[in-house]
């Protein structure tokens, strides 16, 4: 059994929370692995060359302090418009490119949310644009040799302002 934390450490202090030491911090608590947040890498500007070269520093250290990056934990997804699709897209491809520059098999990639999607409400439209979106990662994915995890969601019920299912929320949507 591994035992596993995201490696955003906001318990950790302050001078470990750069790349050179957070990793050592997390297997002094006793951790094996982490869940790597890749935004910090994808969401830049660099080019490929440029993330793949941070990204082989990040595994660098996280294998000199013996933590296994398990998975990542995707930036991409989130708040869905049509004019921000393909930029959503984008994103997430970079997002693999990096969990496979890291040296792990799994990304957790949100789906595209429909703001509107509370409860059974917008349920065709919103499985429909989810399954748009991650469809376009499939060559991706298996060019890269990297799994794609879902994650589910809430959104915020707008009359009564607590959580409430939104797309994949529920198991049988996830199957589906």
């Amino acid at each position: 059994m591994k035992l596993s934390i995201t490696d955003s450490c906001a318990v950790a202090p302050e001078g470990y929370k750069t790349d050179k030491y957070k990793f050592q911090y997390i297997k002094d608590c006793g951790f094996d692995a982490c869940d790597y947040q890749i935004s910090q890498v994808s969401c830049s500007e660099w080019t490929d060359e440029e993330m793949k070269a941070k990204c082989l520093e990040i595994k660098a250290a996280a294998e000199a302090a013996g933590v296994e990056i398990y998975q990542t934990h995707g930036a991409g997804g989130g708040r869905w418009s049509e004019e921000k699709e393909q930029a959503m897209i984008d994103l997430m491809i970079r997002d693999i490119k990096c969990t496979h520059w890291l040296g792990s098999k799994y990304c957790i990639i949100h789906p595209a949310m429909l703001r509107a999607r509370v409860y059974e409400v917008n349920k065709e439209e919103s499985i429909e644009i989810a399954t748009r979106v991650y469809a376009a990662l499939k060559d991706t994915l298996e060019e890269y040799d990297v799994y794609c995890c879902l994650e589910n969601m809430w959104n915020a019920d707008p009359i009564f302002k607590h959580i409430c299912p939104t797309i994949l929320s529920r198991c049988q949507e996830m199957v589906d």
